[in-house]
């Protein structure tokens, strides 16, 4: 590739020179931070290790935010808990049953009602048949 003026640089010495390594030459083996390079730009191993760390960052990601969902659903049921068991609120057991009492004293205060209706309609065709009102 041709070097114009607005690279200072020319292409070998800016890329690192003409046989791919990015780094330029480095006698003894190691990147600038001080590792063991491989081969070429990286080789399998740097990409590789990158991407095993990152899987294993986000798994460790997903099991702490799994955690801290529990530990947010364990608080929210204490707190409705103890808050419901301060409204003396009755148990749907004990609904049902008091429900049931309840039709059923319904039903027969209408079946008692319905008895004295007949029995005042009675009292009083007696009254009439007797020729008077005894009030």
């Amino acid at each position: 590739m041709q070097n114009d003026d607005r690279n200072p640089f020319g292409q070998d010495e800016f890329a690192g020179g003409s046989h791919g390594d990015p780094y330029g030459t480095d006698p003894y083996g190691t990147d600038p931070f001080g590792r063991a390079r491989t081969s070429g730009r990286g080789g399998a191993a740097g990409p590789g290790r990158f991407l095993d760390e990152l899987a294993r960052l986000v798994t460790d990601a997903a099991g702490v935010a799994q955690g801290a969902r529990r530990e947010v659903e364990t608080a929210v049921r204490t707190q409705a808990e103890r808050f419901t068991g301060s409204l003396d609120l009755v148990s749907r057991e004990e609904f049902e049953a008091m429900r049931d009492v309840a039709l059923r004293a319904r039903a027969e205060a209408k079946a008692l009602g319905e008895r004295v209706a007949a029995l005042e309609a009675k009292h009083a065709g007696d009254d009439k048949e007797a020729g008077g009102d005894t009030d």
